[in-house]
């Protein structure tokens, strides 16, 4: 009777392991995270990550510097265009999510041979969409590799 228990507890835990994150996962939360998988395929999907009047942040030389969405999209899209193979950044992942009612914020780190880049998206639910509102990011220099 008891290893019937075990087996039967044990048994249960394999299967929430393997599907744990379907089965618990809140629903703000799955729709926060297929927004941002449209922003990580990158080329034509990324417009579907972002509302019409976003913007981009960041700190260049020059400083702080305000992009349109529309700039940003026009830029990956052309460069979709150019080179549909490219899926841009080797590896992609979602370091963090924050979601309150209707506001969300997700922390996304990519990296590649050259840099890395953290973004920190700030997300809105608007008319029932999770929708991208504003994209902050940082650069940073991948380490020079030396050669011995």
């Amino acid at each position: 009777m008891r290893a019937s228990r075990l087996s039967a507890l044990a048994a249960l835990l394999a299967l929430s392991a393997a599907t744990g994150a379907a089965v618990y996962e809140n629903p703000d939360e799955a729709a926060v995270r297929a927004t941002i998988q449209h922003y990580f395929d990158g080329g034509m999907e990324v417009r579907k990550a972002f509302h019409p009047s976003a913007r981009m942040t960041f700190v260049a030389d020059t400083g702080f510097t305000l992009v349109p969405i529309e700039t940003y999209l026009q830029r990956v899209e052309e460069g979709a265009r150019k080179n549909p193979a490219n899926r841009g950044w080797a590896e992609k992942r979602i370091a963090d999510i924050d979601i309150t009612g209707d506001a969300a914020v997700a922390k996304l780190e990519l990296g590649g041979p050259q840099s890395s880049v953290t973004d920190y998206m700030t997300l809105l639910r608007i008319d029932g969409r999770w929708l991208i509102v504003n994209k902050s990011f940082t650069r940073k220099a991948a380490p020079a590799q030396s050669s011995r």
